[in-house]
């Protein structure tokens, strides 16, 4: 198990711990069967909701427990006793969650069971975003917490404005925190599109006629194309990971956020092909992309002064960032260019600085790994 260390070899167990935990062990699968027993004859007393809490409480992961006590509360938070009865039994499950979580903070299974039961809309949304906040402080990168932050945001009707400055401040607090550079781009693109972006399940939905006319009998709706980010949005993005780079150059959230940011460069320029805004679109992104490249070569310089040549593993984000931009280049210029030459060149080196990634090296040197960009050998003609 994780944080357990290992029994020496050699070393005899403490006999009065060995009997402790075998106790344990038993009693703990005695209250499991009677509680699986019961759910099966569907006794849903207040005893056996109580011994079901007191398993959950020993091992919150028991999904089967958290169905028992779904099963026999569904008709009582809907209003079969009252509503003051399912604002009690709500707050009564939210109790039981939270004894959950403080005993594993990242189970899966407690954290379903608590947006089930905010989503019945009898317990206080506000009470619950402090409460989420304050997980978050104990773990900005719980991602399990963001989930349910999100969620919240959304039955709260939370704006996009308010949720941006929220993200932009646990970002601030830790550069490091993937969870929140991923809620970032959600948030950016909902304040920057007309239309919201749809989820994967619904573009799966609206790609399968069959089903997604068949549910309920709801007609099919239009897949949205989700919109690159206007320029002015980009640049400020860039600073800002830009920090991140200066502040923590080894973590790879805020590389691969820079990433996402040099696709939507791509998509604007894209987007701008065949208009009169083509020129200086490309022209924009070139000053762009050439501001990045110095960057990515002004942090190779400072890791190299700090850490030498005996250890070059710091200087794998910004190497394979600045043969990306490289490749990119390459496409937007000649075939003679010397950008397509040094991103061969920096792939050999990050072979020698990463081989456990060799084969995904060699495979992007030939243009088949998955990236922002196409084929080292397929540049794009600008001026068609």
């Amino acid at each position: 198990m994780h944080g357990r260390p290992r029994q020496p070899q050699g070393i005899p167990e403490d006999t009065e711990k060995v009997k402790a935990s075998q106790k344990r062990i038993t009693l703990f699968s005695r209250l499991t069967t009677e509680v699986l027993l019961r759910r099966t004859a569907k006794q849903y007393d207040e005893e056996s909701l109580n011994l079901a809490a007191k398993l959950l409480e020993q091992n919150p992961e028991l999904y089967t427990v958290w169905n028992y006590r779904r099963e026999a509360l569904q008709d009582k938070l809907q209003g079969s006793d009252g509503h003051e009865v399912a604002q009690k039994i709500a707050q009564q499950e939210m109790q039981v969650t939270q004894t959950a979580l403080t005993r594993n903070p990242k189970s899966y299974s407690s954290w379903h069971h608590r947006k089930w039961i905010i989503q019945t809309h009898l317990v206080p949304l506000d009470a619950e975003l402090r409460l989420v906040k304050q997980f978050m402080q104990a773990d900005s990168r719980n991602f399990h917490c963001w989930s349910y932050w999100r969620l919240l945001v959304k039955l709260m009707g939370l704006s996009a404005e308010d949720q941006e400055s929220y993200i932009l401040g646990r970002i601030e607090d830790n550069f490091s925190n993937y969870s929140a550079w991923h809620e970032r781009t959600r948030v950016l693109q909902a304040l920057n599109t007309e239309r919201p972006t749809l989820s994967l399940a619904e573009l799966l939905a609206a790609d399968s006629p069959a089903q997604s006319s068949s549910a309920a009998g709801n007609e099919p709706t239009d897949a949205v194309e989700s919109q690159p980010l206007p320029g002015h949005v980009l640049q400020q993005e860039y600073e800002l990971v830009k920090n991140a780079f200066y502040t923590e150059p080894h973590d790879q959230s805020s590389w691969l956020y820079l990433r996402w940011l040099i696709g939507n460069s791509l998509a604007g320029w894209e987007k701008a092909k065949g208009s009169p805004q083509e020129a200086s679109a490309t022209q924009a992104m070139q000053a762009t992309f050439s501001d990045q490249a110095s960057m990515c070569q002004e942090i190779l310089d400072m890791e190299e002064q700090a850490s030498g040549l005996d250890d070059r593993s710091g200087q794998k984000w910004p190497l394979l960032t600045l043969a990306r931009l490289r490749e990119v280049q390459h496409q937007l210029a000649s075939p003679s260019d010397g950008n397509c030459s040094e991103a061969q060149q920096i792939y050999h080196k990050l072979v020698e600085i990463d081989p456990f990634r060799k084969g995904y090296y060699i495979d992007a040197m030939h243009g088949k790994a998955a990236q922002v960009t196409k084929s080292l050998t397929s540049p794009i003609n600008v001026s068609s």
